[in-house]
């Protein structure tokens, strides 16, 4: 990989919008943060939304990070194959600086601290200042990455494939790139979950295993005894003790699954559909065009809405109001509480289920007073009040 360069862009203008615009949340990790419930409270929100900024790149932006004043997203890179990390003024979208991260098209990103962490596809993993983009480290995995890391407490969590379809989970200090541990999974794909002292992976058929975040020492697994599938993205609810995951094989066919945390016993199973989204008791499932409402406790069905188009991301809930982009790139917003559809947005491009070939993940996300939507013509759009 090359080595990583960074250009600063500051402004006092941007500094002065920073303070007087942006709230304190902040969205750590893919689906917003490491337990990847998908929710924010966010008081800079309200349901009637506008664009306040939009930020364009080469090519299609994955999912947005977001604290501390600074945006952070992953990006076709300028005149050649690969990617760059680009930290652009929360409240203006004015660039702060941009680093160029290699020839892989495949770059996830997770911050910690001070520290943007990224994840290319060669398996390289690097950590970056977050105010400067000044590199910190950068170390091989000694495989290749296909899902974003996840970062809390000073350590991340980041998944390397053996490229015969098993590989590692590995532990790695967020100050120095160090491994703090690894342990052997059967599968690749799956972004980690951490709650607690706890992360989980999930794997074809819902395979899951859930392992100590200290040690790595393994607490429970489940296989329900197939082999074909996808990973997916593990969601926890540490409140209630539940682990949601998808592609989970019942017997009867495959399903979204309601796991415990403690010993991995399925609780209760849902339609398929792809990566939920838990807020309070409950569980929001998007299956092609639809999007089904579940009450977490009951299994009962709630509410659902019908898209004219599938949906491409996962929904995120910003203060009790459900949003989701379709392939077609508009943005539905739904009253949590009933389904009650407010007015949608329309962000005038296609909205992809990943940036570019072999790119990373594309999801929404809400933090310091905005929502952020990547679009599929190479821009992120940020609303706000």
């Amino acid at each position: 990989m090359a080595p990583i360069t960074a250009r600063l862009t500051r402004s006092i203008a941007g500094l002065a919008l920073l303070v007087a615009g942006c709230s304190a949340t902040s969205a750590t990790s893919i689906h917003i943060g490491p337990s990847h419930l998908g929710t924010q409270y966010e008081p800079g929100l309200t349901r009637a939304l506008v664009v306040r900024w939009t930020a364009t790149f080469p090519g299609p932006p994955s999912y947005a990070l977001a604290a501390d004043g600074r945006v952070f997203v992953t990006a076709p890179r300028e005149g050649a194959a690969g990617t760059a990390l680009h930290a652009l003024d929360a409240a203006s979208g004015a660039a702060r600086w941009t680093a160029d991260l290699g020839a892989s098209p495949f770059a996830a990103a997770t911050l910690d601290g001070l520290r943007v962490v990224v994840a290319t596809g060669d398996g390289t993993l690097l950590a970056l200042d977050a105010a400067t983009g000044a590199p910190r480290w950068q170390v091989a995995l000694g495989g290749e990455v296909s899902a974003p890391p996840t970062a809390l407490g000073g350590t991340v969590y980041v998944e390397v494939g053996d490229g015969a379809g098993a590989g590692t989970l590995q532990a790695r200090s967020a100050a120095t790139g160090a491994l703090v541990w690894s342990r052997p999974v059967p599968g690749a794909g799956s972004t980690p979950a951490v709650a607690g002292d706890t992360v989980y992976v999930a794997y074809r058929c819902g395979v899951t295993h859930a392992l100590d975040r200290s040690t790595g020492a393994p607490r429970w697994s489940t296989d329900p005894g197939c082999e074909t599938g996808t990973a997916s993205t593990p969601v926890v609810d540490e409140a209630r003790g539940r682990l949601v995951v998808g592609d989970h094989e019942t017997g009867s066919g495959r399903s979204v699954a309601v796991l415990s945390t403690t010993t991995g016993a399925v609780v209760r199973t849902f339609a398929p559909g792809g990566t939920p989204a838990v807020a309070g008791d409950r569980l929001l499932v998007p299956n092609g065009t639809e999007l089904r409402s579940y009450d977490l406790a009951t299994g009962a069905e709630r509410w659902a809405f019908t898209a004219a188009a599938p949906w491409s991301t996962a929904p995120v809930v910003v203060n009790g109001t459900v949003f989701a982009a379709t392939e077609t790139g508009v943005i539905h917003a739904l009253r949590a509480e009933d389904g009650t559809e407010l007015p949608p947005g329309d962000v005038g491009a296609p909205v992809s289920a990943t940036a570019g070939a072999g790119g990373a993940p594309v999801a929404l996300s809400a933090a310091q007073g905005h929502l952020f939507v990547p679009t599929g013509d190479g821009r992120l759009v940020a609303y706000g009040n």
